[in-house]
């Protein structure tokens, strides 16, 4: 039997051709494009965008041989495939002297590293051996004494202290407390040259190797820290001296002044 088909019931089928033969064509069209982009990031990576030039910015104690030479880099790497976060990083890690490091990545070929220096503030002592550290207490190197013309710090604990690293303190009320007091003191206008704080239920500071603060207890520090501002004014400025704010309280604001030699007392 012989099927014949109108007109109307070609137009349909014709319909589906055509569309199949389109989507066949957008296919291709797509496939080649994400080859010719798959080829274009291969080279990208492994041809084009390769370092052939590394400058340092900045001033530091290190050469700029030393400073690339931390980072890493060297001629060849991909500027694409290089991870700034990780270079910065390692320099910093491992040039203790650099505060901050920023990779800056200019294509096609080259790469900055601009460095940012770091100065000492604190001779942290412990009973094993001297650490030099900067105000973020990261640790720049060993000494074999104290630095009288840095802060020294006795008594913080921690369970290591490694060059290039920030000292992790073991108590962190010990850090919250000596933040506290050198946040009063700066805002006061008083340099604290030597401070323990190994017990705070015993914390001693001095200001300007003369003056040696007894302060006792954490407790009551905003007013404690404020009568001995007071207290300050009326004392011979050329003396040594002790101040004693053991015994302070809301209710009796005492401070006990003796003049002394108190250099015994802050090695």
């Amino acid at each position: 039997m012989k099927v014949e088909y109108s007109e109307a019931d070609r137009r349909p089928q014709k319909r589906r051709r055509r569309r199949h033969s389109k989507l066949k064509r957008i296919a291709v069209a797509i496939f080649s494009i994400l080859l010719v982009l798959g080829f274009a990031v291969a080279l990208m990576v492994t041809v084009f965008f390769n370092v052939t030039s590394v400058k340092v910015i900045g001033s530091s104690i290190y050469s700029s041989e030393e400073i690339i030479f931390a980072s890493g880099i060297v001629n060849g790497d991909n500027l694409l495939r290089m991870s700034a976060d990780e270079i910065e990083a390692r320099i910093v890690k491992n040039l203790p002297y650099i505060k901050e490091a920023e990779i800056i990545k200019s294509f096609p070929d080259s790469v900055g590293i601009r460095v940012e220096p770091v100065e000492e503030r604190y001779s942290i002592v412990t009973d094993l051996a001297t650490y030099i550290a900067d105000d973020n207490f990261k640790v720049l190197r060993v000494a074999t004494q104290a630095d009288n013309d840095l802060t020294r710090v006795r008594g913080i604990k921690s369970e290591s202290f490694t060059e290039g690293l920030t000292v992790n303190f073991a108590d962190k009320q010990q850090r919250d407390v000596f933040n506290d007091i050198l946040a009063i003191c700066s805002e006061k206008g008083l340099n604290i040259t030597y401070i323990n704080i190994e017990n705070l239920v015993d914390i001693v500071f001095a200001i300007d190797n003369k003056v040696l603060v007894k302060l006792g207890t954490y407790s009551n520090l905003a007013e404690k820290m404020t009568h001995l501002t007071s207290v300050l004014t009326t004392i011979d400025k050329e003396a040594s001296l002790s101040i004693s704010l053991k015994d302070y309280s809301v209710i009796n604001k005492e401070a006990i002044t003796k003049y002394e030699d108190i250099s015994n007392y802050i090695k």
